[in-house]
């Protein structure tokens, strides 16, 4: 199992896992024209401007999950204002939603009431790095999710970035425990009303954070004994003054 860097051809598998998966590992059938401007609003920037942090897993040349990395905020963020105009601006005219069914309809009011809590929520990131990890359904527990954390975590230690967060849908209560396990700590809870309609049971969008660990090399070093670094002079004028102590006398074993 590897992990490399998202290139042209894999653009049409994320899109697809990432449909595979959208209602808590599920699929979910709506209007095609909506579903498309719906993952264009999560995936752009990342498989866009972004696209050079974005890693895949593949097993034995499948590629089973992906890793969609942010490491500039603040070209994030004026990107997603963009879209996120683009997208309510689709789906506001009332033209639109009576050619579409009622399924259709009914994701769009609810997916833009979670848009508007999260708004009047008004809450800061709690990191300047954010990814969305994904691994088709089956795989979510074994090595592919662990590989792309470790890929997550590589991408924000070499812009110098010391912790990222994720947004994970779950059913209410759950994952707190294996989410510890992997070094994700939940930090806040939304309830997510589409996913909660969608999938018939309370769900929360849960703001998890991961604080970036240390790269072997570093983690070897801790604890050994720390060397504190003396200029070259100071050492010659220290060995200069201190007296040299005589060696003991050899003993005579008697």
């Amino acid at each position: 199992m590897i992990v490399r860097p998202v290139c042209v051809d894999d653009l049409r598998t994320v899109r697809r896992i990432f449909r595979e998966t959208l209602v808590l590992g599920r699929p979910v059938v709506l209007a095609e024209d909506l579903l498309d401007r719906y993952e264009s609003l999560c995936l752009g920037w990342y498989l866009g401007p972004g696209r050079a942090d974005a890693a895949v897993v593949e097993d034995r040349g499948r590629v089973v999950g992906y890793a969609l990395v942010c490491t500039d905020a603040e070209a994030d963020r004026a990107w997603e204002r963009r879209e996120a105009a683009r997208f309510v601006r689709f789906v506001v005219p009332r033209p639109m939603w009576r050619r579409w069914d009622r399924r259709t309809a009914q994701f769009c009011r609810l997916r833009l009431r979670d848009g508007l809590d999260l708004w009047r929520a008004g809450a800061d990131p709690p990191a300047r790095a954010h990814a969305h990890v994904n691994v088709v359904s089956g795989r979510r527990t074994g090595q592919a999710g662990r590989l792309l954390l470790d890929h997550v975590d590589a991408r924000c230690r070499a812009r110098g970035l010391t912790a990222w967060y994720g947004e994970i849908n779950a059913p209410r209560g759950r994952r707190a425990a294996a989410l510890d396990r992997l070094g994700v700590h939940v930090v806040r809870a939304h309830p997510n009303r589409t996913l909660s309609w969608l999938g018939g049971a309370p769900v929360d969008r849960l703001t998890v954070l991961r604080q970036v660990p240390l790269c072997s090399a570093v983690r070897r070093s801790v604890g050994r004994r720390r060397w504190k670094l003396v200029p070259r002079t100071t050492r010659r004028r220290a060995r200069r003054s201190t007296p040299k102590t005589p060696l003991p006398a050899a003993s005579s074993g008697t």
